[in-house]
């Protein structure tokens, strides 16, 4: 009888084991419950989010303290003046060197019975040889040209004359072409002046137009010269900066 009751008591003492062990379990299962259902429940909202796709960022953009471009830095980026001496400068003002540069020149007669009224080109010649080459001009480096002791070129010291011979009906269109040395990619610019020394600009000419009074002339002559040299090159396809 009492070996019954031990044995009994032993069998309940198992049970009693048993069952802490499922406590135990259970409570170790609530707690990595509460953890892993939010967490899944998260994950499955990432899923559900779409892919990102690259973004492409254009233009400059401010990192920290820090100005960082991001643009098309192989677009050519220069500066072209002609002053009143008629002394050409080109700096490459850009993130790269530039290639074949060409400056060709143009020579226009404005019509002089229709001078300060509408623009009307009456003659033009052009020179076939580019006055200036240069395989190579490096960052921050310059042309600086003295138009005016080119042979070809006839600059006057005062816009005095008669009639279609003024001085100040003649002026130069020049061409000048490049070529970014990253892309390969050939641009044009186009700069005009006028054939009288002393005036850095044809809108200088005469002092009348300087008062503005014949502003709509001064607006569309560099338009009416600037398309003819497009269609004289057949430029239409290159990039004009």
């Amino acid at each position: 009888m009492q070996f019954l009751i031990s044995q009994g008591a032993r069998k309940a003492s198992n049970l009693m084991m048993d069952g802490n062990s499922w406590i135990l379990i259970g409570a170790v299962a609530t707690v990595i419950a509460a953890v892993s259902i939010p967490y899944g429940f998260y994950l499955k909202s990432q899923e559900a989010k779409p892919a990102m796709s690259p973004v492409s960022i254009s233009g400059d953009f401010i990192q920290g303290d820090k100005i960082t471009s991001s643009g098309n830095h192989s677009i050519p980026v220069i500066e072209v003046s002609i002053d009143s001496q008629k002394i050409l400068r080109f700096i490459n003002k850009g993130l790269h060197d530039l290639e074949d540069i060409e400056i060709y020149v143009t020579e226009y007669w404005l019509k002089g019975e229709s001078f300060l009224k509408e623009v009307e080109i009456a003659d033009f010649q052009q020179i076939r040889q580019p006055i200036h080459k240069q395989a190579l001009l490096k960052i921050n480096d310059k042309i600086a040209l003295d138009l005016s002791q080119k042979p070809l070129l006839k600059f006057y010291e005062n816009p005095g004359g008669k009639g279609d011979d003024e001085p100040v009906l003649k002026n130069y269109a020049l061409r000048i072409t490049m070529r970014s040395n990253v892309s390969k990619q050939k641009y044009v610019h186009y700069e005009l002046t006028s054939a009288v020394k002393n005036f850095a600009l044809f809108a200088d000419s005469y002092g009348t137009i300087r008062s503005g009074k014949y502003s709509d002339f001064i607006t569309e002559l560099p338009n009416v010269l600037k398309t003819h040299q497009r269609k004289l090159f057949g430029d239409k396809n290159l990039k004009e900066i």
